[in-house]
């Protein structure tokens, strides 16, 4: 402890010029502290003595102090060769330690060299620091407690150069700091997005006034993952995404902004923004957009399943004016095939229904896309509706293409699939008849069958259960599985096509036997195909 005035150690100064760097004492007011001096507390005036002198201010903290702001100027004599062992300024807060402000006097690298009305030309090349202001952000948790700020101003440790400070304007604005200034505006926040997952937030900053030439090398927002920065440096703004996922049970997040400022791979202190407050409730889809599945159709033929067919319904609202297209990808397409094709497209809300979809294909992804949005959902297929309920989950996979080794004659290559009926109740036995023959076989498990034809195209197999009682379950159910395309030889096959649609063509009105429908296909991939 000290009383002020203590010559050379702790003044407080007027407004007026440094008699030897020339920058104004004071920023705010008229009145200024000035820690330590250009001239040594004892000994030979013109040498600094080892002084380390450290201003203490405690305080009440509030809402409208937790952003604690602290203005300063420095000049910090820099010695050739003396590697941390320069004049240093420290500036910390025992309720924001992350937040503490050390450099000597090689941080700024803006020296000079001064003349003294006593020392002369004495002084070693000296680094000055105009106006700068240090932020620090203290938690909401530390309200009505009392925090201590203490601020270090040294010489040099080997007792020949010096270095003070001017400190003045607790808890003013960040603007015009001589090294650069950054801020974001709570009122600009977007929080419209495709998911209702990010927000966008924009800001500007301010470059630093010093020597060098610097530019703004990055920007992070501490505590918390953003996307997308982008910085402007032709009109000195930046934005970046919030995404939804920074939230855990809070409502709202206090945040704020750090910049580093650097010129050639040298890097100024960082500024730190003000604080703003970002909310999960106020998160908003740019589009509405729903999905709904359908249930199984069975096409009036109820014992095969492999017509069983859905439609799925998309809503689409917010999209006036807007284009937006429909892709289907399958979960597991037949080999050498994409699985992926176009489905609708148009612009506009409306609520599409679309398919039908056979369920032996199995379930898909379905991928909307409006304007830079893309929206995508997972579709399980029903179960199928034909037949009894035993047999609803049947399950194909693994459909494999096997080469001719011998001759590569596509004509001769075969194919192979798995079948899995799962059931839990009655655990009997189930057989296969038709293009498959098998009995006594287990539900719940993979049973591989291979070696047909490519050539003979799509086979037809009977599923059958003597022990079920339920109707149509003991006198066989019916299901086709289709070749993949042959894999042998010089085949450049590029042919994919896609079930679009059923047509009934009804005949005689009284004779629901003649009844007869069109399948209507569309070939999305064609090339030559070589066999």
């Amino acid at each position: 402890m000290t009383t002020i005035p203590s010559t050379r150690e702790f003044e407080i100064v007027t407004t007026g010029l440094d008699p030897l760097i020339g920058i104004q004492q004071v920023r705010f007011g008229n009145k200024a502290a000035r820690i330590n001096n250009r001239y040594a507390h004892v000994g030979n005036t013109c040498n600094g003595n080892y002084g380390v002198d450290r201003l203490v201010k405690t305080f009440k903290v509030t809402e409208a102090t937790r952003d604690l702001t602290v203005w300063y100027a420095v000049a910090l004599e820099n010695p050739n060769g003396h590697v941390n062992a320069q004049p240093f300024l420290n500036i910390s807060c025992d309720r924001d330690p992350i937040n503490e402000l050390c450099f000597d006097a090689s941080i700024i690298q803006c020296a000079n060299t001064y003349y003294d009305s006593i020392c002369g030309n004495s002084f070693d090349s000296i680094d000055v620091l105009n106006w700068a202001c240090h932020r620090f952000k203290i938690p909401e948790d530390f309200v009505d407690s009392l925090a201590t700020v203490e601020i270090t101003v040294a010489d040099c440790a080997a007792g020949a150069h010096f270095g003070y400070a001017y400190i003045d304007g607790f808890c003013e604005p960040c603007d015009s700091s001589s090294l650069g200034n950054i801020s974001i505006k709570e009122s600009t926040i977007d929080y419209v997005s495709c998911n209702a997952e990010t927000a966008r937030v924009c800001g500007e900053y301010i470059l630093p006034s010093i020597c060098q030439t610097n530019h703004p090398d990055s920007i992070k927002i501490p505590g918390y993952t953003i996307y997308n920065l982008e910085i402007d440096t032709a009109t000195r703004t930046f934005c970046f995404d919030f995404p939804i996922s920074n939230f855990g049970a809070e409502t709202c997040l206090e945040i704020y902004a750090e910049i580093y400022f650097g010129s050639t791979g040298f890097f100024l202190s960082p500024q730190l923004s003000n604080s703003i407050d970002i909310c999960k409730n106020l998160y908003e889809d740019l589009y509405d957009v729903n999905f709904v599945t359908g249930t199984c159709n069975d096409n009036n033929t109820d014992k095969l399943l492999s017509d069983d067919y859905y439609y799925v319904e998309v809503y689409i609202s917010g999209a006036i004016g807007t284009f937006w297209q429909v892709t289907r990808e399958l979960n597991h397409p037949y080999p050498n095939e994409s699985g992926s094709h176009t489905i609708a497209t148009g612009s506009g809300n409306t609520t599409l229904l679309l398919g039908p979809f056979l369920i032996q294909e199995g379930d898909w992804v379905i991928v909307l896309e409006i304007g830079n949005c893309k929206y995508t959902d997972y579709i399980e297929a029903p179960d199928y509706c034909s037949g009894c309920t035993e047999f609803n989950d049947l399950e194909i996979r693994n459909i494999q293409c096997h080469n001719t080794p011998s001759d590569y004659d596509p004509t001769n290559d075969t194919w192979s699939f798995e079948i899995n009926i799962p059931a839990f109740s009655p655990m009997s036995t189930y057989k296969l008849s038709g293009a498959v023959t098998s009995s006594s076989l287990n539900y719940n498990t993979w049973y591989s069958y291979s070696s047909f034809k490519i050539n003979d195209g799509c086979i037809l197999i009977t599923i059958e259960d003597s022990a079920l009682s339920e109707e149509n379950c003991s006198d066989g159910i019916k299901f086709s599985i289709c070749p993949p395309k042959p894999c042998s030889g010089n085949t450049f096959c590029d042919l994919e096509v896609f079930l679009e649609g059923f047509e009934c063509d009804e005949g005689d009105p009284q004779n629901p036997n003649d009844d007869v429908y069109y399948i209507n296909l569309i070939t999305i991939r064609v090339a030559i195909c070589a066999m």
